[in-house]
């Protein structure tokens, strides 16, 4: 309880559908506006899953980019994880939002193709 109230330290905040849709967003075209409010210094990251995931960078544009699953799904443990390390990585990296969130679905898409951790 009460972690909301570290939302304004962050620079950059990675959220899940879990979080969103625990706080009744079923979208994240709605979702990302209602977190821009409570971060407005932040950009906001949500992963959607099969659909890829969403950003917004304080501005009122919100980008997407599609997830890029494997040939054969073989293994999604750990793939939202792999998302966020990767999101981490691009934002060191200094890649543009957009090129961020293509860099870390291709990620997540490539971990999701393997067993266990062995990319």
């Amino acid at each position: 309880d009460g972690f909301e109230r570290l939302f304004g330290a962050a620079q950059l905040l990675l959220c899940s559908r879990g979080f969103a849709r625990h706080y009744g967003f079923d979208t994240p075209q709605e979702f990302l506006p209602w977190m821009r409010e409570r971060a407005p210094q932040a950009e906001v990251v949500v992963a959607w899953g099969e659909s890829g995931a969403y950003g917004s960078d304080g501005t009122q544009s919100i980008c997407h980019a599609p997830a890029q699953p494997p040939l054969q799904v073989r293994d999604t443990l750990g793939a939202g994880d792999t998302f966020n390390a990767g999101m981490i990585d691009a934002r060191l990296q200094e890649l543009a939002l957009p090129n961020a969130l293509e860099q870390a679905c291709r990620l997540a898409g490539r971990k999701c193709g393997v067993y266990g951790f062995d990319l």
